[in-house]
């Protein structure tokens, strides 16, 4: 594949258009009129809650397109060179060390609550693992166990350094190691933690790595590795609500956990309960009155608001609403917060996520900050179709920290970091002698 069509697995006007075609092809002509699924809604058609849709839609990849016109525009020019400053590459290095340490803090924090119940384990193990995931979510510590959010920044950078043809073999195996210790993190956290969709950001960082930063000759595999990819998401996903619903399911009633019965039970909540459904309730809330309240879908906004005592209203109090299942398609939480304001929302998000695009292929094949911007924004591609992803601090938590990056590095000398940890002793035993 050439360079073109691989960027193409990166343009958000591609890939949004994919994914929401799908959901939306899907719930057209699958989602049955009356529900037989426990907990899923009846298909809702309005005509005019699909017209606010492709309204929205339709405005969203304008935007997009202009982002994308903006940045040809003013930077036609400005294409950087190869990250090849020792002093550069240790600040990376840095930043890329220290997310990993507060990614491990989070990580801890957020686990702490098991080891002082170490039943909680068994319960799962007889009940899904949504137990545990639910125990240790409800029992996070603000601004702390959020910090585990953190890991998309040492995928990127070690992404960059394993892949990158400017470093030998030996880092390259180095760093490839460090991805595959982060990565099995990830992954245990996934499955047992109720946190699939961090398998989900974590793989697609690495593969929008690999196009950006690999060089010309691996890119040839890169149908291999982006079929590889897939199924390994799928089969998480899969594992991931077997081990949260299908444990329990078999338990309530009676199947062994490998039937077929408790197969397709998993199968059909993954698409009608997800999929179908996260679509069916935008069309329900796009047919409602809107809330107004601005930042009550905005994940860990929301969250940092009701601190001070602000109480929001939720979209599962509409009359309509008699879903179990709360995700819901950007447009309509867009909707409930910022009713027609939504033409605006839609469309500035557009421009964000076409200009950082443009950015990126401006500075392909090099880590720098546009990179790292672009490949954090990436996996909302594939989500928005469900959450909010740029309220959540998934997202959030990772821009704050680059924006630290850019400050650090733009205003300050980066030889602060660079003697502070990539010239300690323990820091250059393991991640320092790059060249």
């Amino acid at each position: 594949m050439n360079k073109k069509s691989l960027s193409l697995l990166l343009n958000p006007i591609f890939i949004i258009s994919l994914i929401f075609g799908i959901q939306f092809f899907v719930w057209l002509f699958f989602m049955p009129s009356i529900s037989n699924f426990v907990g899923v809604s009846n298909k809702f058609v309005s005509y005019d809650s699909i017209l606010k849709y492709i309204l929205f839609f339709a405005l969203f990849v304008t935007g997009a397109l202009f982002g994308k016109i903006i940045v040809l525009s003013l930077s036609k020019t400005n294409v950087k060179a190869q990250t090849d400053d020792f002093n550069e590459i240790n600040f990376y290095k840095s930043v890329a060390f220290i997310a990993f340490l507060l990614f491990l803090f989070g990580e801890v924090i957020y686990i702490r609550v098991i080891f002082y119940d170490p039943q909680i384990i068994v319960s799962s193990l007889k009940n899904g693992f949504t137990v545990l995931g639910n125990y240790t979510h409800n029992n996070t510590l603000l601004g702390l166990s959020s910090l585990n959010n953190l890991f998309l920044i040492p995928t990127i950078i070690w992404s960059y350094f394993a892949l990158s043809k400017n470093f030998s073999k030996r880092v390259s195996r180095k760093y490839k190691n460090l991805l595959f210790a982060l990565g099995l993190i990830i992954v245990l956290h996934g499955l047992f933690l109720a946190g699939r969709m961090f398998i989900v950001y974590y793989f697609l960082i690495l593969f929008g790595s690999f196009i950006i930063f690999s060089d010309s000759k691996i890119r040839r595999k890169i149908l291999k590795y982006f079929v590889i990819i897939v199924i390994i998401l799928i089969i998480s996903i899969f594992v991931g609500e077997y081990l949260r619903s299908g444990i329990l399911y078999s338990k309530v009633t009676g199947n062994s956990i490998f039937s077929s019965e408790t197969f397709n039970y998993v199968s059909n909540r993954l698409l009608l309960a997800y999929l179908s459904s996260d679509l069916n309730n935008a069309m329900i809330i796009l047919d409602s009155k809107p809330s107004m309240q601005l930042v009550s879908t905005a994940g860990s906004i929301a969250t940092i608001v009701k601190i001070f005592g602000i109480n929001f209203r939720s979209y599962a109090s509409l009359p309509l609403w008699t879903s179990m299942y709360g995700t819901v398609n950007i447009f309509g939480l867009w909707w409930w917060d910022w009713g027609w304001l939504t033409i605006f929302i839609s469309f500035f998000c557009g421009i964000w996520i076409g200009s950082i695009y443009e950015l990126m292929i401006a500075n392909s094949n090099n880590i720098s900050i546009e990179s790292m911007l672009f490949l954090i924004t990436y996996p909302g591609f594939f989500s928005l179709s469900r959450i909010n992803y740029f309220g959540l601090s998934i997202y959030i938590l990772p821009l704050l920290y680059l924006i630290v990056v850019y400050i650090l590095k733009n205003f300050r000398n980066i030889t602060v970091l660079d003697q502070s940890l990539a010239h300690s002793k323990y820091f250059n035993s393991y991640f320092s002698r790059i060249k």
